[in-house]
């Protein structure tokens, strides 16, 4: 297996996709909104299904199965055997213990009344059964018996009115969320009383305006990573977070999930007027994260300008890109 660092090129091959026929009612039904990989497994959502891929026996992807979903929401998380399915009013959850049977389990229901001001949330996190969501300038906590909580009120910050908020994150008592404009607030819990207060933000700057958030070193070291840059910020100490030099990808918008093999990052983007399919690889020293190689994407595009990316998976030399509308890009190293 060559490693990252070392890759000169990824040249795209033909791959070989069985998957059932379906009739569908609109083009859009095929567009991949976002991807989870793992375990030799992808799980895509769709604007109307989930499908469920075995990417094993590259370059062969097999569907496993799929199921009917709402037409509304976009995000989809996984967590243990559980698969949640953020939609506009709910969340559901399905258990994938069986890949091929997938079961509804529960059904998360928001509110419809005055003590949730609008049923539009943004993206949500779970750990131990609980949901954190952010919903409109404020993150509420949901239980295993779906009661909601509000534990914090945004809208009390003047400077997130207008924000959008786009990830959040827990680990121990500490709550990290991350705004396209404002940056990156941390907010801890009260071992006392179990209430969050502020502890510190950091504003992104030189136009650095984050989207996702990725442990690097999970409760230490976190990655904040939108348009062309990756920043690593230490927050052990939650009080004063460390900034390190961003790694700069060149004009590009990175994709979300970066992967990690032998203490190296593999990063995935697109570029220029047509979406241009990057890739970027960044290692981690004493300094912080830094660009050590862009290995070239020789590949033929289907769009004449090009499409965002919903997911990505390392297997072996293969790099498996998804694109949003038109899937599946498989791609082998070479030196």
């Amino acid at each position: 297996m060559t490693k990252l660092s070392n890759i000169d090129k990824y040249t795209e091959i033909p791959l070989i996709l069985n998957e059932p026929y379906e009739k569908i009612e609109h083009e859009i039904e095929k567009n991949f909104s976002d991807s989870i990989c793992f375990d030799d497994v992808i799980i895509s959502r769709h604007p109307k299904k989930i499908k469920i891929w075995d990417i094993k026996k590259l370059p062969q992807i097999n569907m496993i199965s799929s199921f009917e979903i709402d037409w509304s929401g976009e995000f989809i998380k996984k967590n243990g055997n559980l698969l949640y399915v953020g939609q506009s009013k709910e969340i559901k959850v399905f258990d994938i213990s069986d890949l091929q049977h997938p079961v509804l389990v529960r059904t998360v229901t928001f509110p419809n009344d005055d003590s949730l001001p609008t049923n539009n949330y943004v993206n949500f996190h779970i750990t131990k059964g609980l949901i954190y969501v952010m919903i409109d300038k404020a993150i509420y906590v949901i239980d295993e018996t779906n009661n909601f909580l509000k534990i914090i009120d945004l809208s009390e910050n003047s400077a997130m009115m207008f924000d959008y908020p786009m990830d959040i994150k827990k680990y121990g008592n500490n709550l990290y969320m991350v705004f396209r404009h404002c940056g990156l607030y941390v907010y801890q819990q009260s071992e006392h009383d179990r209430k969050y207060k502020f502890l510190s933000k950091h504003k992104p700057v030189n136009g650095y305006t984050p989207t996702y958030m990725q442990w690097l070193n999970q409760g230490n070291d976190i990655l904040l990573i939108g348009n062309d840059n990756v920043v690593q910020y230490n927050v052990t100490n939650g009080e004063k977070l460390k900034r390190y030099k961003a790694a700069k990808i060149g004009k590009s918008e990175i994709h979300g999930g970066t992967i990690e093999r032998e203490n190296e990052l593999l990063v995935v983007g697109t570029k220029g007027s047509k979406d241009q399919f990057v890739t970027a690889i960044i290692q981690q020293d004493n300094k912080g994260i830094q660009l050590v190689n862009t290995p070239k994407l020789e590949y033929k595009a289907r769009k004449k300008f090009g499409e965002g990316i919903s997911g990505l998976a390392l297997k072996d030399n293969c790099l498996l890109i998804i694109g949003r509308e038109t899937g599946f890009f498989l791609f082998e190293a070479r030196e």
